[in-house]
């Protein structure tokens, strides 16, 4: 990404609110849910409506809404888990077309669920749709999502499936709770440079919990401090170059049931991936743990950190606590031959 190609309110460092303050979207007609004549499909108009006018402020009431689809910037704030959205439609909770640049999107501190489990496709969905198209400075932080209600495919979606060559950078998803969903909980497809995901929960579901892809080039993920619980893995890595995983609960707990591993045979999976680290992290995969009847034993991930296709350079260590998985704690597979895991002295990784 050339700085050129930046707005020059963020070359210069400027800010991303309006001068005259947040909107209070019930001006524009948004009704919670109790209000006469509240309506989830004009609830959606009246909150495009206020978001198209600038940053908006949501109060600590419900609505429903069908879903909000946006295009370009936006500033969506809540009050606290109290300020909620409960989406009625078969679509996205929040979809963000990205068709050029898109620059300061805040989305935080408020809640979006589907009105009943497994509803909806997306909670929030960033798309990109035009094939110079770049979302940079964002901030996806503080949602709650309710653990009991998954969505239809996956929670939080950064999507750039035509592989925009700026795509995502320079943002952080942070502090949200959610599950996984089938297809997954924090999924980023060919993501550019400057990305952190930290401090978020995603427990339960079928889904990986976090799954990213990097578009060519990319550089600089950093996965830190998460809680992260899932039956189909915790972190899987394609094409990633310079990512940090550092500081995350990884567990496959075994009263979830069944390892599913329709996407990766380990806790942590690695492919095609450049100068990685993996370090201070607890991994569990599950095997052999009593399952849900608290007798039988379940079968868990086959690996707890596997390497594969062309990964290079990547450091697993120091001191990852890896236990109960299947086959092997420390997988490598790859074609590189370059890669090490800390074996000994007082950085070395336990395995269990």
């Amino acid at each position: 990404m050339t700085l050129t190609k930046l707005p020059a309110v963020m070359l210069a460092g400027g800010g991303s609110g309006a001068a005259s303050g947040f909107i209070n979207p019930e001006s524009y007609g948004l009704k919670a849910v109790g209000v006469s004549g509240a309506d989830p499909a004009l609830n959606k108009i009246a909150l495009e409506s206020a978001l198209a006018a600038g940053p908006v402020l949501l109060p600590s009431k419900t609505y429903q809404v069908t879903g909000i689809d946006f295009t370009g910037k936006i500033i969506l704030l809540g009050c606290g888990a109290d300020s909620k959205l409960v989406v009625t439609g078969a679509g996205a909770g929040i979809h963000i077309a990205i068709p050029a640049g898109n620059v300061g999107t805040i989305l935080r501190d408020f809640s979006i669920e589907p009105s009943v489990s497994g509803g909806g496709t997306y909670g929030i969905h960033c798309e990109q749709t035009h094939a110079n198209g770049y979302m940079a400075n964002w901030e996806i932080s503080g949602i709650s999502m309710d653990l009991s209600k998954p969505w239809g495919s996956i929670s939080i979606n950064l999507d750039n499936h035509i592989a925009s060559a700026d795509g995502f950078f320079t943002g952080v998803i942070e502090k949200c709770v959610m599950t996984t969903g089938p297809n997954g909980g924090i999924v980023g497809d060919h993501i550019g440079d400057s990305i952190i995901i930290r401090k978020n929960v995603v427990s339960g579901g079928l889904g990986v919990s976090i799954n990213c892809i990097q578009v060519a080039g990319a550089r600089q993920l950093v996965i830190q401090d998460n809680n992260l619980t899932s039956r189909n893995g915790q972190i899987y890595l394609e094409a990633c170059g310079q990512a940090t995983i550092r500081n995350n609960w990884c567990e496959h707990p075994a009263y979830m049931g069944e390892f599913v591993g329709v996407v990766t045979t380990a806790e942590l999976f690695l492919t095609n991936c450049y100068m990685c680290d993996i370090l201070y992290n607890t991994i569990s995969g599950g095997s052999g743990q009593p399952g849900p009847d608290g007798i039988t034993p379940i079968a868990g991930a086959s690996y707890g950190v596997r390497l594969v296709g062309t990964t290079q350079l990547t450091i697993i260590g120091p001191r990852n606590w890896i236990a109960a998985v299947g086959i092997a704690k420390i997988s490598d597979t790859s074609t590189s031959g370059t890669n090490s895991a800390i074996s000994t002295g007082t950085g070395a990784n336990v395995l269990a």
